[in-house]
């Protein structure tokens, strides 16, 4: 026969060790319910976590996985997910606003600037006119100005290509027209040595 104490320090033991072993487990499920509950990330979200950009592809009790821009996964466990901070991009509405941000000389006619870049915005098939593109010199620098043109589209990927599309525009309207981005000069002054060789190549020369 077994002691009874013996008997109680072995239940004992092995409920705590048990209970140890299940803690992760247990928080995981409570998180994935509490997750699953509160709405605040869906199935199809796009989302930034730890500086990693991707769409909610699947939310189970045990884990969230976020399909990323490149196609790989990030599986994060839901006890870890409760306590990230995450920027949504279609929690209220998938609207969002694109911007692009340029660079033009003071020699450059501002309104001919602010006409092209607006175009380029209208131009992409990508814009979603919500409202009207919108255009803005941010700061006077010491060489140019800084300009932002800005439009709305309704998805992650379709800011991906309005952006691309808006740099693009601008940057083939700014070729025809003969636009510079900025306006400087280099001045070279003759370098001490340079002018040594090339009165020693003209000696070797005889001229």
């Amino acid at each position: 026969s077994i002691p009874a104490a013996l008997v109680s320090i072995v239940v004992a033991v092995s409920t705590t060790v048990l209970g140890f072993a299940a803690k992760p487990v247990i928080e995981n499920i409570i998180a994935g319910v509490v997750l699953s509950l509160s709405k605040a990330i869906r199935v199809g979200d796009t989302v930034v976590v730890d500086n990693q950009y991707g769409t909610v592809e699947d939310i189970s009790l045990n884990h969230t996985i976020i399909k990323l821009w490149n196609w790989k996964r990030l599986i994060i466990p839901s006890n870890k997910m409760l306590s990230l901070e995450l920027e949504s991009f279609s929690y209220n509405d998938p609207y969002i606003w694109v911007h692009v941000e340029f660079y033009t000389c003071y020699e450059n006619d501002l309104e001919q600037v602010r006409q092209m870049a607006i175009e380029a915005v209208e131009d992409s098939q990508h814009f979603i006119s919500q409202d009207a593109p919108a255009f803005w010199v941010m700061d006077l620098d010491k060489d140019a100005y800084q300009c932002w043109v800005a439009g709305w589209t309704n998805s992650a990927s379709r800011a991906w290509n309005l952006a691309s599309d808006i740099r693009t525009g601008i940057a083939i309207r700014f070729q025809a027209a003969g636009i510079k981005a900025h306006n400087f000069q280099v001045k070279m002054a003759p370098h001490d040595g340079h002018a040594e060789h090339e009165s020693k190549l003209h000696a070797l020369n005889g001229s």
